[in-house]
């Protein structure tokens, strides 16, 4: 997470990665949006453009893939969730073995109400 500030906006870009996973060849997650919950209680949400089908597996060490890159509002968040569709339908997000097989993730309410992130680190939009 990187931000700088300019106005009553600050730019912030969202990247994710993961550490490897023995016995994986791949792990893919679909996200579709990204909400930001302030302090004030008013949430913040992104909506990607397009889900987004990004390998974990390809995004470990210090590798990552940027989710978003955009200037939200100033202000203090403490949550990020993602909305991810994992709804077990390995079409969606799957891991898939080094035997070649597939199996489907499942997140409960991954795509209504997200994948908690972060919670008690504090994001400060400058004004």
């Amino acid at each position: 997470m990187r931000r700088s500030s300019g106005g009553g906006t600050g730019q912030m870009t969202l990247a994710v990665g993961d550490a490897p996973v023995d016995g994986a060849q791949s792990v893919v997650v679909k996200f579709t949006g990204i909400e930001l919950t302030g302090n004030s209680g008013n949430p913040v949400t992104i909506t990607l453009p397009q889900p987004k089908s990004i390998d974990l597996m390809n995004q470990s060490g210090t590798a990552s893939a940027v989710l978003f890159n955009q200037p939200i509002p100033a202000g203090t968040y403490g949550q990020i969730r993602l909305m991810v569709v994992a709804d077990g339908n390995p079409s969606n997000s799957y891991i898939m073995l080094s035997d070649g097989t597939m199996h489907g993730l499942q997140v409960p309410s991954g795509s209504e109400t997200g994948l908690k992130l972060v919670t008690g680190l504090p994001y400060r939009a400058a004004v």
